[in-house]
Formats: C-alpha cells, sequence, structure tokens
C-alpha cells in the first residue's frame, strides 16, 4: 500500500496505456449495469449497512427468508429478503445498536439483538437456521462476536462513542483522536499569527500520509463541513470544534476510499451526531485544568498562570415515542492562558543613538554621514517595550513578557430526527459555536483581537422506496463570520499623527526583514497588522443525492453532489503604510528600503464564488461469498474556477500573451479529471479473522480560495490596491511623527505599481494516485 502524490497542479496521467483500459473496462461495466437493472444506487457515507448470508444446517441457502432489522433505542425498522443465494443487504441505517429477525418458512425463528452498525461500515452476519415451527425462536446475542470488515477495501478505523466520551482528551477535541490513527498527524506553523491567517484558517490543519494540510476532507451527517480552506472544523478564536459530547461516533479512512468520497486525497473524517432515544438520557459535566501540577518551563521566570475550564450539559429523548425524536448539547470555555514570549527591541545604546556611557553605536544616514535619530523615529522608538533581559549586542537587547490570551467560545445543537411513515425519515439539525479570544501581537504594546460565529443548518431526508432501493436527499448551509483586528494598547496622541487622517493609526514597521526577531540584527514586528482590520464572511451550500440499489450479487450506488461557496471579504489592507528596513541603522536614519502604501480610494472588498459539482456511480459486486470486488468512478469539476461579483480580478497569463481579454477568468477548467476506484476485499477463511485488502484509486483536491487563487490576483490591474516603492529615502513629514501619507506624497519617481500574478489556464485539481 502507497501513495504517490502527483503534483498540486499535475492532471491524471491519461498517457499510461494501462488506465486507458482500466477506464474503458469500467465505464463499459457500469453502461451495462444500467442497461440491465432498473435504478442506480449511492451510499450516505455517514450511515451503515447490514449484509448477511441465510442457510440452514446443511450449509444450503435459504431464498425468500424475511429479515427485519429494529434499531434497539429508536425502533427504526427496515426489512428486507433473502435473494437466491440466501444473501441479503440492508442499506442507509443509522449507526447503532440493531436485532435482526429472521423468519422462513418450516424453520425457527432466529432472533440476533445487539447487533453493533458503525457510521459507514458493513456489517456480515452468518445464520443458520433450524428445521422447526416458526412459533419457536432461537436467540443470540451479537456482543461477544468481533469479526474484521469483509467486503470493503478501505483501510480505516472507528472511534465509538464509549472513546469519544470517555478518553482524557487534551481540550476535549476530536483531533486528538483524529491524530491518533496511523499517518495522520497535526501540522503546525512556524509563522507568527497574522490577521489574515486567523481569519481564514478556522481549525486544525491535519496531513495524511505525508499529503498536504486540505488533503483532508470532513463529513459530518454525510455532508461536507468545509468552508474551503480544509481545516478541521473549528473557529478563528478558539481552533478545533467543541461539542464532543454531540459526537455519536466518527470513522477515519486513509487508504482505498470509496467512489462516494471526494475533494481530498489523503484521508476522509466522518462524524455522525448523536441523536435522541425512547429514553430520556442526559448529562451535566465540567473538565478543569489549571497550573497546580504544572512546572516553570525554561525560560519562565516564574510560573504562569492557567486555568481552562470547559462545562456543558447534554440531553436526549423522545418526543413521540418510536417516531420523534431530540438531542440538545451546550458546552462552554473559559481559558485564561498565558505564555511566556520574548520579544527582540532597540536596547539602550539605539534608544541614545549611540550617545553616552559606553555606547559605540552611531546612526549613520542614506550617504554614510552621521545623523541623529529621526523625530518621528524616535516617538516609534517609544512603542518598543523596555529591554529587561540579555543584551544581545548591535542596539538590540531580549524582552520577556507574560502574553495573557483570554479565549471564550459557547457551543449548542440541536438534533430533530423523525420517522413520518415506515417508508420516511427526516433529520433537521442546527448548530452555533461563538468565540472571541485576544493576546499580544508580537509585543504586548500591541493587541490581537479575533471573534467568530459559525453556524450550520442541516435537514435530511430518508426515503425507502423497496427493501432493495433507498434515497437519501440532504441540504446543508454552513455560515461563518469572522472579525479579526490588531490595536496599540498604549495611547498614541494626536499630535503624533501627520498626514491622511483617515490613515491615524500606526503602520508595520519591521527591521532586518524578520517578523519574529529570530535573526541576528532584526527587531520583532511592530504596528498593526498589514490586514487590519479584516472581516470576512462564508457561505457554503451543500445539495446531496444518495441512491443505494442491491439486486442479487451487487451493491450499486449512484451520488450528484452541488457545492456552492461564497467568500466575502474587506480589508483595510496597510492603512498606516508597511515600511522595511534592512538594518537598525536604517531604522534610526528613517532610511527604509521598502515603503508600501494603499492607493486612495483603493477598494479591498472582494466576493468570491466558485461551484463545485461531483457525480459518482459504484458497484459492490459479491464475486464469491468471500470476495468482494469494487468498482467506481468519481467525477469532479468547478464551475467557474473562480470569480468575483465585483469584476476585480485580473489575471496575467504569459509574457508571449499580449491580448487583452475582457471577462472573469478562470472559466476554462479542465473537465477530463475522471477518478477511477478500484478496490478487492478477500477473507481467505470466510470466517472474518483475516482479510486480504487491494485497491487502486485516483483522488482529487478542491481549488479553494488560497494562495494565488484568493490573496494574488486581486492585486492585479485594473485593481490595483498597493503601491510600492523601493529604495529612495521618503520625503520629509512621510515617516516622522508616525506618518499617515498619500501617494501624492511619495517621491519615488517610478512607482512599482501593485503585484503581477498569474495561473496558467486550463487548471487542473491537485491529483494524488494511491494503491
Amino acid at each position: 500500500m502507497g501513495k504517490k502524490p502527483t503534483g498540486q497542479r499535475e492532471v491524471f496521467p491519461y498517457q499510461g496505456r494501462w488506465i486507458h483500459i482500466l477506464l474503458t473496462l469500467m465505464i463499459g461495466g457500469f453502461i451495462y449495469m444500467v442497461s440491465v437493472e432498473p435504478a442506480m444506487a449511492q451510499g450516505a457515507v455517514t450511515t451503515a449497512t447490514l449484509a448477511g448470508d441465510v442457510s440452514d444446517e446443511t450449509g444450503a441457502a435459504i431464498a425468500g427468508a424475511r429479515v427485519t432489522v429494529r434499531n434497539q433505542k429508536t425502533g427504526l425498522t427496515r426489512e428486507a429478503v433473502s435473494d437466491s443465494t440466501g444473501h441479503f443487504i440492508v442499506s442507509q441505517l443509522p449507526a447503532g445498536a440493531y436485532q435482526v429477525d429472521i423468519e422462513a418458512e418450516g424453520f425457527k425463528k432466529v432472533v440476533i439483538r445487539d447487533v453493533q452498525l458503525d457510521v459507514g461500515a458493513t456489517e456480515s452476519l452468518k445464520i443458520t437456521m433450524q428445521v422447526g415451527e416458526l412459533v419457536e425462536s432461537i436467540d443470540v446475542s451479537a456482543e461477544a462476536v468481533e469479526t474484521l470488515e469483509t467486503t470493503k477495501a478501505e483501510v480505516s478505523n472507528i472511534i465509538q462513542e464509549v472513546q469519544v466520551l470517555e478518553l482524557p482528551l487534551n481540550q476535549r477535541s476530536f483531533t486528538a483522536l483524529v491524530t491518533q490513527q496511523p499517518g495522520l498527524v497535526k501540522m503546525t506553523s512556524a509563522t507568527p499569527p497574522t490577521v489574515l491567517g486567523a481569519a481564514t484558517n478556522t481549525g486544525s490543519y491535519i496531513s495524511a500520509g505525508g499529503l498536504m494540510g486540505s488533503s483532508v476532507a470532513y463529513l459530518i451527517d454525510g455532508v461536507n463541513f468545509s468552508n474551503g480552506n480544509f481545516t478541521a472544523p473549528g473557529t478563528a478564536a478558539a481552533g478545533d470544534m467543541p461539542g464532543v459530547e454531540a459526537i455519536q461516533e466518527f470513522k477515519v479512512i486513509t487508504h482505498s476510499f470509496s467512489a462516494a468520497y471526494g475533494g481530498a486525497g489523503g484521508a476522509v473524517v466522518s462524524f455522525a451526531t448523536r441523536s435522541g432515544t425512547n429514553e430520556f438520557h442526559g448529562s451535566v459535566y465540567e473538565f478543569l485544568r489549571n497550573d497546580i501540577f504544572d512546572s516553570r518551563a525554561f525560560f519562565d521566570r516564574e510560573k504562569p498562570p492557567f486555568r481552562r475550564n470547559q462545562f456543558g450539559a447534554a440531553m436526549g429523548g423522545p418526543i413521540k415515542r418510536d417516531r420523534t425524536f431530540f438531542f440538545a448539547n451546550y458546552e462552554g470555555l473559559r481559558q485564561r492562558l498565558t505564555t511566556t514570549e520574548i520579544a527582540f527591541v532597540p536596547n539602550e545604546c539605539a534608544r541614545n543613538g549611540g550617545l553616552g556611557g559606553s555606547c559605540n553605536f552611531p546612526v549613520f544616514g542614506p550617504n554614510g554621514e552621521p545623523v541623529a535619530i529621526s523625530p518621528g523615529v524616535r516617538a516609534i522608538l517609544d512603542l518598543y517595550p523596555l529591554p529587561n533581559g540579555a543584551d544581545l549586542g548591535g542596539g538590540i537587547a531580549e524582552h520577556l513578557f507574560q502574553n495573557r490570551q483570554p479565549t471564550r467560545q459557547d457551543f449548542g445543537l440541536v438534533n430533530i430526527n423523525h420517522t413520518l411513515t415506515d417508508k420516511d425519515q427526516f433529520q433537521a439539525r442546527y448548530s452555533i459555536t461563538d468565540a472571541d479570544a485576544l493576546s499580544a501581537f508580537h509585543l504586548p504594546t500591541f493587541e490581537f483581537l479575533r471573534t467568530d460565529r459559525v453556524q450550520n443548518w442541516l435537514l435530511k431526508w430518508t426515503r425507502t422506496f423497496s427493501p432493495s432501493l433507498v434515497n437519501a436527499a440532504s441540504f446543508s448551509y454552513l455560515r461563518s463570520n469572522v472579525f479579526a483586528a490588531t490595536e496599540p494598547t498604549v495611547p498614541l496622541r494626536p499630535d503624533q499623527f501627520t498626514g491622511n487622517p483617515a490613515r491615524q493609526t500606526i503602520g508595520v514597521i519591521s527591521v532586518g526583514g524578520g517578523t519574529a526577531g529570530t535573526t541576528s540584527g532584526t527587531l520583532t514586528l511592530l504596528g498593526n497588522d498589514d490586514a487590519s482590520p479584516f472581516h470576512l464572511v462564508r457561505n457554503n451550500f451543500v445539495f446531496n443525492d444518495d441512491l443505494v440499489y442491491t439486486h442479487e450479487k451487487h451493491l450499486l450506488k449512484f451520488g450528484v453532489m452541488v457545492n456552492r461557496f461564497q467568500w466575502n471579504w474587506n480589508s483595510a489592507v496597510i492603512p498606516g503604510g508597511s515600511y522595511t528596513f534592512l538594518t537598525l541603522n536604517d531604522f534610526l536614519a528613517a532610511n527604509p528600503a521598502v515603503v508600501i502604501i494603499r492607493r486612495d480610494g483603493a477598494d479591498a472588498s472582494f466576493g468570491v464564488r466558485t461551484t463545485l459539482i461531483a457525480w459518482y456511480v459504484e458497484d459492490a459486486w459479491r464475486a464469491l461469498p468471500n470476495l468482494t470486488v469494487t468498482l467506481g468512478l468519481r467525477h469532479e469539476f468547478q464551475v467557474p474556477i473562480l470569480r468575483d461579483v465585483h469584476n476585480k480580478l485580473g489575471n496575467w497569463r504569459s509574457p508571449e500573451d499580449t491580448a487583452i481579454t475582457v471577462g472573469e477568468p478562470y472559466h476554462n477548467y479542465s473537465f477530463t479529471q475522471f477518478q477511477p476506484r478500484l478496490g478487492i476485499a478477500y477473507d481467505p477463511a470466510g470466517d472474518g479473522k483475516t482479510v486480504i485488502r487491494a485497491g487502486f484509486g485516483v483522488f482529487n483536491e478542491f481549488l479553494g480560495f488560497e494562495g494565488n487563487a484568493q490573496g494574488d490576483l486581486q492585486w492585479n490591474a485594473p485593481q490595483p490596491v498597493l503601491n510600492t516603492f523601493f529604495g529612495a529615502p521618503i520625503a520629509p513629514g512621510f515617516l516622522p511623527q508616525l506618518p499617515f501619507p498619500t501617494c501624492d506624497r511619495c517621491t519615488e519617481p517610478t512607482p512599482f505599481v501593485g503585484l503581477v500574478t498569474g495561473l496558467l489556464e486550463p487548471v487542473n485539481s491537485p491529483t494524488s494516485v494511491q494503491w
């Protein structure tokens, strides 16, 4: 079993003759199945399937046996009839414990209790019936029977409710369980936090099999829960999604996915939320973590305070017995985290211009002449905290401070399940997460605020047309409203401001080229973030329809998904300017190497749209009682790949393409990226204890709103937002006294206007091949 990433912009390699042959055989096989079967199919990814073989004591198959499957907690009942081989399949069953009754003329009734069906799994039963009267029955408990999944090639693991609720999880987050699975790790970044990064990354990135963090798909109740940034469900303020008490169980698939799964090549994490039952159950809980048993870290002068309270309540039960159920959950988080941070600030010599005492740090102008510290720079120096740590030389010293980071998060969920008729089941679910967090922004003189509200609505209808034909349709709406900003914690006097009053806010001061001050001669970044304030509203509309049809040895599946993404954001975009100084001496002399200024009248509001459409077909063929072969084909495409409702995007294609094309970029998408899937599951002994699996698949990822697709095309002409100036001294009054300039005060004669970014067309999804 292995993985081969084929590159972030690589198309499915159709040059290989063997792939041509495989694709032709699969399409031909599906055309044949369509022509001979009355319906096609698809399986919902958070439901379970029950399969079985009914035989007599001699091993002969019993045809026409009536199978009744009943959920032991909700009373949901489904029926099936064994075929000529004695085989039966019941699909689209919610996860849970079931009672299975098997009846056949001339045989004793068999009752099997406590058959546990897990999310996305297929449970196989071998049932032996004894000759006798139907009024007699044989009761069997399935609790002690442990078998492997014998009908699927996928490599997966199911985390059940008892593990979710009882294991001591750090931060009470499901990601702690996800990353316990082989090959999955939580990604971390050494990059300091930014307003844009915090607003767009609302959860953890998890890498599967060494692929990018965007290669994991997240499903809740069978519906995509991505808002276009590919992180695990969560909030910008508090991180990963809370509400562990609301999760019944979830499944992590790492290899050989079914064609029902798409949009990711690394792994699929599928959650099933809890529902009510025929009995009332509830819980009240609080989890406390604090610093009592913590030790002092190496750089801590004293142990920083810490307190984390997670509390809540969950309740579920019947509204109408065997018909309507509810489940509700609330969880709150109050955290007071403090960490010891090290910043790099000007030392006393630098603040005095190298004068006095043993200082030997003269300040030179752009032509090498000794100069005094600029008055405006001296005002900016006051915004750096005084050093209290080691003197590193070169005018730089350490400043140690305790970064206090209060966090508040509230989560709520209501889930309603209703059985309208014996053939129709409905689900309605609503969840909301509201959070805010505050911390220092690189230095204690600036603070970083994040607020976020995430809401999700789900409507789902499951229709049983016959024991062999089941359809599930769902509609989901996910909305995220994020605000992030940085502000100074020290007062700025009006006499410190010059220039445009609308820009009277401190800009971004970078000395030495670094942000965290980790390199020699580098000060910690000073000022507000260049995107502050930033407001982002994301809407994600998802429609799914899944149809499952069973016929003799075939479990046929068909499905379609339409996923509409909307990103609406507005950013101040460097209202106070961005100033980069190569050295500390250049900073003290007010001699920047690069100055970036927002153009007067520039509008940095954007409304990006794209629609992802996917369909698939699949046949799980039971070739032998102990051999299942699965053939699948999936196709996904985006229309358009990227569109701004304000028509502000521009694309630079290549130096050779000098023609001006009017219209929106990125409508030329490749529609040839088909994703064939092949899986084999073989049970040599037929006892469910040893299974040999093999699989092959092509997996495409969704082209989201990250990188060039989101952040760079907006700066291209004809809508440039920024002006960049290189290498020239700035005019008097430009930097001194914390200026907020307009472009007409810039002295650079030939400014470099904006950035130039281009993506080649046609645009292809990132693709990986697994086997």
